[in-house]
C-alpha cells in the first residue's frame, strides 16, 4: 500500500470516528432541548407565581446557557474525549426534566404501561447524567484519575449504574404482593441511594484533588471551579434524599430553597468554567468565551427584562387595550430594542475588563534581534536575551533554554552550568514529536514548567529543531491565552533564525581565523626553507 493509500485509509477513519462522536452527542443533545422545553412550558401544575419561576423560568435559563457552553465546547474540543464528555455533562445536567413527563403525555404502552415504560426511558436519561457528572468529578480538568484508584471506582460504578435496569426489571416481579413502602424501598430508594452515594464520593474526589495537586496552575484552575462543581452535586444529592425520605412539596420553602442551591451552584459551574477557560485558559476556547459571556448577560436581562414588562403590561392589557391587540406588543419590544446596543457596550466592557485574554505580541519588540545589532552579537549574548525578555514580559519564575546536541539530546545553555558536564532535559517522544513540529506545548507530567517553547528554523517542508525554551511558573499564577501561544510560536521561529545565524556566523568566522592561521604556518615554514 502506497503513501497516499494509507493517509486516505487514516481521513476516512478520522471522518467516520468524527461522525460518529457527532451523532452521539446529537442522540442526547435533542432529546435533553425537547424534555427541557416540554417541562419549562407545561406550567399549569405549579400553583404559586415563585413555583413558576424556580422550576420553570429560571431552571430553564440555566439549560439555556449551560446548552450554549456545551456547543462552544464540543465545536472547539470535539476531538478530545474531555471536552466530549464536559459538553454532554452540562447539557445534562442542565436540562429540567429527565423525560418522564414527556414519556408519559406520549401515552406509550397505554394505560397499563405507560407509568412502566416512561419511568424506564426516564431512568436511562438519569444514569447517563449521573456517569457523565461522576467522570468530569473524577478527571476534571486535565483528563487524569487522581488519585489512581478512581479509574477503578469509576469502572465498578459503571458497572453498578449499568446492572441497575437489570436489577429493577427483576425486583419488580420479586416484590409483587408487597406492601407498598417495601416495594418503595427496593425500587426506588436503594437503587438511588446507590446513584447518589457514588456521587458523593466523585464530588469528594475532586476536593481531594484539589488539595493534592502541587502544579500551581492546575490548583488555580481547580479553585474556580471545585467549589461549584461540587456544590451543585451536593445540593442535587441533598434535594433527592429529602424527595426520597420527607413528604415533597414543591411549594414549601425547604424544597424551593433546595432546589434554588442547587440552580445558584449549576449557574455557578458554568460561569466558574468560562472564568477558568479566560482567566486560567484551561482550554483554548477564550475568545469564543468571552462573547458567550457577553450575549449569555445580555439575553439574561432582555428576557427578564421582556418577561416583568409582559407580565405587568398584561394587567392593564385586560382593562385598557383589546386583547388582541400589536400595540401591547410594540409596549414590550421598543424598551429591549432601546436597551440592545448600550447593554452590549456595557456587558462587553465589563467582560474585557475582568476577564480579556492577555495580549503579548513578541514579534519585533526586542530590538537587538533587528539585523543591525545581530553582527555585534554572539550566540551566547542572543541566548541571555531571551532568556531575560521571556522573563520580563511573561513575568515567569525561570527561564531555562536547552539546545540540540549532535546526538539529539537537549542540553542546558543558559544559564550556563559552572562546571561539570551540562545538565539535560528529558522529554518523553510523544512531547518532543509535538516540539519538532514547531508548536508550543504545556507539560502535563510537571511542575517545574509551564510552558515549553520550541526553538525552530522554517525550511521548505519541515522546521529544523535547535532547542526548546523551557518556561518556569508564572508568579501570578495564570496560563497563557491563545493569542500569547499563537504569538509566542511565531517567536520561537523569529529566535531560531538570529539563533542559527549567529551560530553559522560563528562558525564561519572560526573557520576563517583556521584558514588564516594556517596560511600563516605555511608563509613561516616557507621563509625557513627558504632560509
Amino acid at each position: 500500500m502506497n503513501v497516499k493509500a494509507i493517509n486516505s485509509s487514516v481521513s476516512f477513519t478520522q471522518k467516520l470516528r468524527t461522525f460518529f462522536v457527532w451523532a452521539g452527542w446529537l442522540a442526547i443533545v435533542i432529546p435533553s432541548i425537547v424534555f427541557s422545553i416540554h417541562s419549562s412550558f407545561s406550567l399549569s401544575a405549579y400553583e404559586l407565581e415563585i413555583e413558576k419561576w424556580v422550576y420553570g423560568y429560571i431552571n430553564f435559563g440555566s439549560f439555556v446557557v449551560g446548552l450554549i457552553a456545551a456547543i462552544i465546547i464540543m465545536w472547539r474540543k470535539s476531538k478530545e474525549w474531555l471536552g466530549v464528555v464536559v459538553s454532554l455533562m452540562l447539557v445534562t445536567c442542565t436540562s429540567t426534566s429527565d423525560g418522564f413527563a414527556f414519556w408519559s403525555a406520549l401515552g406509550i404502552g397505554g394505560e397499563d404501561f405507560n407509568i412502566f415504560i416512561s419511568f424506564f426511558l426516564s431512568l436511562f436519561y438519569t444514569l447517563l447524567f449521573s456517569i457523565l457528572l461522576l467522570c468530569v468529578l473524577l478527571i476534571f480538568p486535565n483528563g487524569k484519575w487522581v488519585p489512581n484508584w478512581t479509574r477503578w471506582f469509576f469502572v465498578l460504578s459503571l458497572i453498578g449504574i449499568f446492572t441497575l435496569p437489570v436489577y429493577l426489571c427483576i425486583t419488580v416481579f420479586l416484590v409483587q404482593g408487597m406492601d407498598d413502602q417495601t416495594q418503595s424501598l427496593f425500587l426506588n430508594k436503594l437503587p438511588e441511594l446507590f446513584r447518589l452515594g457514588v456521587l458523593g464520593i466523585g464530588a469528594l474526589a475532586q476536593i481531594y484533588r484539589l488539595f493534592v495537586t502541587k502544579d500551581s496552575l492546575e490548583r488555580q484552575q481547580l479553585k474556580w471551579i471545585a467549589l461549584s462543581l461540587v456544590g451543585m452535586t451536593f445540593f442535587y444529592i441533598l434535594y433527592w434524599l429529602k424527595f426520597l425520605f420527607i413528604e415533597t412539596n414543591s411549594s414549601s420553602f425547604i424544597d424551593i430553597t433546595l432546589f434554588s442551591l442547587m440552580l445558584f451552584f449549576t449557574y455557578s459551574f458554568i460561569i466558574t468554567f468560562a472564568i477558568s477557560a479566560l482567566r486560567y485558559r484551561i482550554w483554548d476556547i477564550d475568545i469564543v468565551i468571552n462573547k458567550t459571556l457577553v450575549y449569555s448577560g445580555l439575553t439574561t436581562i432582555l428576557g427578564a427584562v421582556g418577561i416583568s414588562g409582559a407580565v405587568l403590561f398584561e394587567l392593564y392589557a385586560k382593562e385598557y387595550f383589546n386583547q388582541n391587540s400589536p400595540f401591547i406588543g410594540l409596549i414590550i419590544i421598543f424598551p429591549l430594542a432601546l436597551l440592545f446596543v448600550p447593554l452590549r457596550d456595557s456587558l462587553q466592557n465589563f467582560v474585557d475588563k475582568h476577564f480579556k485574554p492577555e495580549e503579548i505580541d513578541f514579534s519585533g519588540s526586542i530590538v537587538e534581534f533587528s539585523p543591525e545589532a545581530q553582527l555585534m552579537l554572539t550566540s551566547s549574548d542572543i541566548l541571555k536575551i531571551l532568556a531575560r525578555q521571556i522573563k520580563e514580559q511573561l513575568d515567569v519564575l525561570e527561564v531555562e533554554i536547552y539546545l540540540k546536541h549532535e546526538n539529539g539530546s537537549l542540553f542546558l545553555s543558559e544559564p550556563m552550568p559552572d562546571s561539570g558536564a551540562a545538565p539535560y532535559i528529558n522529554i518523553n517522544e510523544k512531547e518532543r514529536l509535538i516540539l519538532e513540529k514547531g508548536d508550543v506545548l504545556v507539560p502535563a507530567d510537571t511542575s517545574q514548567y509551564s510552558l515549553y517553547l520550541p526553538l525552530t528554523l522554517k525550511r521548505a517542508s519541515k522546521p529544523e529543531f535547535l532547542g526548546v525554551i523551557a518556561l518556569g511558573l508564572r508568579e501570578n499564577g495564570i496560563g497563557y491565552s491563545s493569542s500569547v501561544l499563537k504569538s509566542l510560536k511565531k517567536f520561537g521561529v523569529e529566535a531560531g533564525k538570529v539563533l542559527y545565524i549567529a551560530k553559522l556566523r560563528e562558525s564561519t568566522g572560526k573557520n576563517i581565523l583556521e584558514r588564516l592561521a594556517s596560511l600563516e604556518r605555511g608563509l613561516v615554514n616557507l621563509k625557513t626553507d627558504l632560509a
